[in-house]
């Protein structure tokens, strides 16, 4: 980096964030473009990938009893989490 040229991406080493030595993440974007992402920002998910994937193969491939189609309460029941938790995009 001395002689004025960019490092490439993949030589890059990830700096170290003074405020507690934890290492940050290289993302390129598709356009080239790299971005530093520090690890565990952002909340953690609240259920399993397991248990979003189970919603979504109910929601989309069975039909509750007596009804033409599910309501955010009666998957929710049926899936054992809350009515705001089926809702959210996963």
């Amino acid at each position: 980096m001395e002689d004025g040229k960019k490092p490439d991406v993949a030589d890059a080493r990830p700096p170290i964030c003074p405020a507690g030595g934890v290492t940050m993440g290289i993302i390129v974007d598709e356009d080239g473009s790299t971005r530093y992402v520090k690890s565990g920002r952002g909340r953690k998910p609240t259920i399993s990938a397991a248990k979003a994937k189970a919603i979504v193969q109910a929601a989309t491939q069975t039909r509750p009893a007596a009804q033409t189609h599910w309501s955010w309460r009666t998957m929710a029941k049926e899936q054992g989490v809350s009515p705001a938790t089926v809702q959210r995009p996963r």
